[in-house]
């Protein structure tokens, strides 16, 4: 019995080194962005993982311009991944993207 769950973390580890993301630079010179980075990188491990996993992959954003222009950032660059990591899977390309309806909120600006 030990034997196996020996075995069961080798693999968890083997899979988590594999989703783990490249380490890329911005393209911008940005301190937000740097604080933001472990963050951005967990969020990418997650979803490598999820695909190593075979797990499904629900993308949700905004009805609005910032929220459709990542949704599709983000499908960008899943499906290809996807397709990867599983060839076979003729499924790859039907990522189920769900916008939120969002009212937005007028503000007023003084200049």
């Amino acid at each position: 019995m030990r034997k196996k769950a020996k075995l069961q973390d080798l693999i968890e580890d083997a899979l988590n080194k594999r989703a783990e993301p490249d380490d890329v630079d911005f393209l911008v010179k940005s301190d937000v962005l740097n604080r933001l980075k472990p963050k951005m990188r967990e969020a990418a491990q997650k979803i490598r993982r999820a695909i190593l996993d075979g797990r499904s992959i629900l993308l949700r954003h905004h009805n609005d311009a910032d929220g459709i222009c990542s949704g599709v950032a983000m499908e960008k660059a899943i499906v290809p991944l996807v397709e990867q990591v599983n060839p076979s899977n003729d499924d790859a390309s039907m990522i189920i993207s769900k916008d939120l309806q969002v009212k937005l909120r007028f503000m007023n600006w003084k200049m």
